[in-house]
């Protein structure tokens, strides 16, 4: 039983490290680089919560007709589509494409969770349930934290890269860039500022694609390792309850004979 209860634990993690990337990169690159207020930036976020509460009854009623397995494996797939889409933000984005991509994710997070969490628990004896349950609230925050500083520590480290990087590109000398020549002698010094802040902003939204993309990859990953989940065999009391259920239908017709 430690396997399928550690898989379960194993794809909550991938499916937490993707969900707190997008909820700590979005409205940071909402509120920072587009510069719209923590309200709107979070208006932007609601339908993705929407899509995945509407989902997860869906996603338990799926477990009890077909089991964890595919339903695992679809929301897994679909997050990591949505994950894949994220990876076209641009500084031009606008909102309802940000909506569409997180509301993609957010029906597979929806779909998956559910199942993933149950069928960890459900391979579990009865008298470890509580046991387990805490441990699996444990990982999930542990990992998830974990996992979001080695996204912070990875984008900082592309972000520093990537500006190095579109800096080298910008001509200089004998050609230089209309732009920037532009913004460097206009009278007002601001037209300069704002050439940076649009750099600046180019650059923070190929250091958070390329985040998209790390998490789109582990969740494909993960999607995978969902075609691996196990439905929990019934336990001896639900069995001895079937038999003896079954055993009591039985006997009504003897029973309705003899007092005929």
């Amino acid at each position: 039983l430690l396997w399928p209860f550690a898989n379960s634990l194993v794809l909550l993690t991938a499916l937490f490290v993707g969900l707190f990337a997008v909820l700590f990169y979005i409205p940071l690159f909402l509120q920072n680089g587009q510069g719209i207020t923590p309200l709107h930036s979070g208006l932007v976020l609601l339908p993705e919560a929407i899509v995945m509460g509407a989902l997860t009854p869906i996603s338990g009623m799926l477990y009890d007709k077909i089991g964890p397995r595919w339903p695992s494996f679809v929301g897994l797939a679909v997050a990591a589509y949505g994950s894949y889409l994220l990876c076209g933000i641009t500084a031009n984005v606008p909102e309802s494409q940000i909506v569409l991509w997180t509301c993609i994710r957010g029906a597979g997070n929806g779909l998956a969770m559910m199942c993933i969490l149950t069928a960890g628990l459900a391979v579990v004896p009865d008298h470890q349930v509580n046991s387990a349950g805490a441990i699996n609230n444990v990982a999930q925050r542990v990992a998830s934290a974990l996992g979001l500083a080695l996204l912070v520590a990875m984008e900082t480290s592309m972000h520093a890269q990537v500006a190095a990087d579109r800096g080298a590109l910008l001509p200089s000398g004998s050609l230089p860039n209309p732009a920037l020549e532009a913004a460097a002698h206009a009278p007002d010094p601001s037209a300069l500022l704002a050439f940076w802040s649009r750099f600046q902003l180019e650059v923070m939204a190929g250091g958070y694609a390329n985040v998209f993309l790390v998490t789109a990859l582990v969740t494909a990953a993960g999607a995978v390792t969902a075609l691996m989940l196990k439905v929990a065999p019934a336990s001896a009391a639900d069995t001895a309850a079937t038999e003896s259920g079954e055993q009591a239908r039985s006997s009504q017709p003897r029973v309705k004979e003899f007092v005929g």
